[in-house]
């Protein structure tokens, strides 16, 4: 009989000693017996009633947070996904619907009917992606262009995170992961590109006027010089007076019958041969001088024109600062020097401690570079040594900035014109025109750095020095405030 009562209610009555076969001979053990059982549903009957309660706020706060979850995904245009490779199986959120415009009483489409929805420039990477999550465990994260279920719509750019679930001795087959619609921020990208590249195209063009400015200054320079020679022509010219020449001739011409006598006889007639070879004497001292100012003038013409054509190199976006690559730069001004170097057996050593970025004006920077290794290649080819060597290295003094030194053997700079390397138009090469080290000079300045000379002496070789720092953010009027000259003196 045990078997057909409740298996709680017969504990009840093995633990009030009590038989389910004996009558109630004792009634104030049954009456125990029977509130002890009342309590027990009473108590059953209030754990349910509580349980039913919790179970009931529970399933409210899930609803108010699903309700909340399903808001902050429709905000934020972010859908979550769900994609089981074994069974096939594809789970969308409501808000991934909402975005592929799929109807909610649709199934999801399946992986290979998604790949037609991506456009045909991605369609191989997400799939080159997805085949390596579930094959090597990686989490991707790319940016693809998806269109609607229909296929009716335009593309519209969506950022896309896939994370593959690992389970223990197992292959991956389960990929679970967001897709968020960034179209808007996409457009407002090309918007700023835009906007960045007319930037740009300002930069270029202030850039070039400060490149015509450059070339005035420069050329205005060497045009003093060339009105000298022009003067000094004119002059030696007008101190050929050949007028008094022409009156001799007249008068050989006029007594050309009796040209002895007149000669030998008459005063004016004597005094013609004295005055033939005196002339002509004054007229070859003149030609002379004349043929050397000419070849200075020559010599001031090609310096303008060698002026131009560094501009015409060197003209790339001036005055806006940007964050260069070193190493990469220096290579750039290496390329503008063509292959003089190689070509004069000159060995070109880079001891590069700090390879760095560091923001700039890079057409500015290249100008100098330029000049320096132009100079230390001429300084080598000055001096008549069989290893001709130039070092250039980077090294970084602080946290704000950096030094960059070319380094020669070539003829070394006299103590005496240390100070006046940089000065315009002082230059110890037999056809220099002394503007370069005076235009790097100006050109280290405007981007908040300077330039400094340093050598051991007369054919012990150079090094220039350029200080620059690691982040510039201004550029200075150089034509305002020129350079002093500064000698350099190792750290």
């Amino acid at each position: 009989m045990n078997s057909e009562l409740h298996k709680g209610l017969y504990r009840q009555l093995v633990r009030a000693n009590l038989s389910e076969d004996s009558l109630p001979t004792d009634i104030k053990k049954w009456r125990d017996f029977l509130d002890r059982i009342n309590r027990s549903y009473h108590d059953a009957d209030q754990e349910r009633y509580l349980l039913e309660r919790s179970m009931e706020i529970s399933s409210r706060e899930m609803q108010d947070l699903n309700s909340k979850l399903e808001e902050a995904q429709e905000l934020a245009l972010l859908g979550y996904w769900y994609h089981d490779r074994s069974t096939g199986e594809n789970i969308w959120s409501k808000e991934l619907y909402k975005m592929f415009k799929l109807d909610f009483s649709k199934p999801v489409p399946d992986i290979d009917q998604i790949y037609t929805m991506v456009h045909d420039e991605d369609v191989e990477k997400i799939k080159y992606l997805v085949n390596r999550a579930f094959l090597h465990g990686e989490k991707y994260d790319t940016e693809i262009r998806i269109r609607s279920v229909n296929g009716n719509d335009d593309y519209r750019w969506y950022h896309v995170i896939g994370k593959p679930r690992h389970e223990d001795n197992k292959p991956i087959h389960l990929l679970t992961g967001v897709a968020m619609d960034i179209t808007e921020r996409k457009i407002a990208e090309l918007e700023v590109a835009s906007l960045q590249q007319q930037l740009i195209n300002s930069a270029r063009r202030a850039g070039m006027a400060d490149v015509a400015t450059s070339i005035l200054h420069n050329v205005g320079n060497v045009l003093n010089s060339v009105n000298v020679s022009i003067h000094l022509i004119n002059e030696y010219m007008t101190q050929c007076d050949f007028k008094k020449l022409l009156n001799a001739e007249n008068m050989i011409v006029e007594n050309r019958s009796n040209i002895e006598q007149f000669l030998n006889n008459n005063d004016k007639g004597k005094l013609i041969p004295q005055y033939l070879i005196s002339y002509t004497n004054k007229l070859n001292d003149n030609y002379n001088r004349m043929q050397e100012e000419l070849k200075n003038l020559h010599q001031h013409v090609e310096h303008i024109k060698t002026i131009t054509e560094m501009q015409k190199s060197l003209s790339g976006v001036s005055g806006v600062f940007e964050k260069i690559y070193l190493p990469d730069v220096i290579d750039t001004a290496l390329k503008m020097c063509g292959n003089s170097f190689e070509s004069k057996g000159i060995t070109l050593v880079k001891e590069f401690e700090d390879a760095l970025f560091i923001t700039t004006d890079k057409s500015k920077f290249l100008q100098i570079m330029v000049n320096l290794l132009q100079n230390a290649r001429d300084s080598l080819y000055e001096r008549n040594i069989s290893q001709k060597k130039i070092i250039i290295s980077i090294s970084r003094i602080n946290n704000d900035s950096v030094s960059i030194q070319v380094k020669d053997n070539g003829v070394g700079i006299d103590k005496d014109n240390l100070t006046k390397i940089f000065a315009f138009g002082f230059t110890t090469k037999k056809m220099g025109h002394g503007f370069g080290l005076h235009s790097s000079a100006l050109a280290a300045t405007e981007i908040g750095g300077k330039l400094e000379a340093a050598s051991p002496g007369t054919g012990q070789g150079a090094i220039f020095a350029l200080t620059l720092p690691i982040v510039a953010s201004t550029r200075r009027d150089s034509h305002e405030h020129e350079p002093e000259p500064t000698a350099y003196r190792d750290r």
